[in-house]
């Protein structure tokens, strides 16, 4: 049984080294974005080149040494967990808050996380084996500790980002980065799985595996950060310059009125309201007012804010060319009325007619 379990460890190491070596020539041939944005992007690339590097080493000891055979194997896979918790904190951090300087932070982590590690994991090559069980508790708690932390501190820069991109674009973009909180929390069960592993090793072999098919995912997400990230950066770095606020008074002379009503119809007439990933500062200042200006004459003569009466127009929109245009698919509709996120143009066209895109056609027909 023991037999059977080293062949199957080292097979899958063997497998986890090739991948990681795989990985790591991608990530080295994949060109690196340009422009000071991306100043904290790319040195996250720099950390993840490092933790491919390490891996791949770290499989080719576990293949050359002797499975199980060292007591203080466990203790070595929660240290390192700790360094991997930490490396996937910051990266998520940089996925959504790309401009925020971390690196101060990052090194006061690293400072403790490494303080911690060079107090414990020595003591489990010196206590006696009646000792183990106890102090793995402890580093355990440890390490559960600061993943808590790190959970706190994602969470509450997530919500600070939702935010500032809805303020930004006046609309809903929680589904635009809905895959980084799951990246974020696929690396926290990845951490969950590593403790199962210290405490319980017949486990390793498919936590290594687990942790070899989340690095690829991983990679998989920088890439797709560097091709779709374009409306983060905008919001991120600000480049779109605020219009200047007029004064608003409760009672709008009929002048003004008339010519944002203009101004609206014309937007309409090119469909504008289709546009997507465009900042409201951008909108305002072509329809020449202001943002509160627009919502007030919104609330005035239609009790709505401008985000509502945009998705109204947009589920118009893609109700016509779903009844009109057979020849597009629901894909083609949602990409053509504004939205970059399936999940948000099916909940808001459900809202707005009862059904999904793709229902309402198969009644068309």
């Amino acid at each position: 049984m023991l037999s059977h379990f080293v062949n199957m460890q080292q097979v899958i190491c063997f497998g986890s080294g090739v991948a990681f070596l795989a990985m790591l020539i991608i990530l080295l041939l994949i060109p690196h974005p340009q422009g000071r944005e991306w100043e904290h992007f790319r040195l996250s690339r720099r950390y993840m080149l490092l933790a491919y590097v390490i891996l791949f080493l770290l499989e080719i000891v576990e293949i050359l040494l002797p499975v199980g055979g060292d007591p203080s194997e466990p203790a070595v896979t929660i240290f390192v967990a700790f360094y991997q918790a930490l490396l996937f904190t910051v990266l998520s951090l940089v996925f959504i808050r790309p401009l925020e300087n971390f690196r101060t932070r990052f090194l006061v982590y690293l400072g403790c996380v490494t303080v911690v590690n060079a107090l414990m994991l020595p003591l489990f090559f010196i206590v006696s084996q009646s000792l183990m069980f106890p102090l793995l508790v402890l580093y355990a708690l440890l390490y559960v500790s600061a993943c808590i932390h790190y959970t706190v501190v994602f969470v509450r820069e997530y919500k600070e980002c939702v935010k500032k991109l809805e303020r930004f674009y006046a609309e809903d973009m929680q589904y635009r980065l809905e895959w980084v909180r799951w990246f974020f929390f696929m690396a926290l069960g990845m951490g969950i799985v590593a403790l199962i592993a210290a405490f319980y090793m017949p486990v390793m072999p498919f936590f290594i595996l687990f942790y070899t098919i989340f690095y690829a995912y991983s990679l998989a997400c920088i890439v797709r950060y560097q091709v779709s990230s374009g409306f983060l950066m905008k919001a991120a770095s600000g480049r779109v310059e605020k219009a200047e606020e007029p004064v608003v008074h409760e009672s709008r002379s009929s002048v003004l009125d008339e010519r944002l009503s203009a101004s609206l119809d014309a937007w309409i007439e090119r469909k504008g309201y289709c546009e997507s990933d465009k900042a409201v500062d951008e909108i305002t200042r072509e329809l020449g007012t202001s943002y509160s200006a627009l919502n007030q004459y919104l609330a005035t003569r239609y009790n709505t804010t401008f985000s509502k009466w945009r998705i109204d127009l947009r589920m118009k929109e893609a109700h016509r060319l779903l009844t009109e245009c057979p020849e597009l698919t629901v894909m083609e509709v949602l990409y053509k009325v504004g939205y970059n996120d399936r999940t948000n143009f099916y909940r808001h066209f459900r809202r707005a007619y009862g059904c999904s895109p793709s229902d309402m056609r198969e009644d068309k027909h």
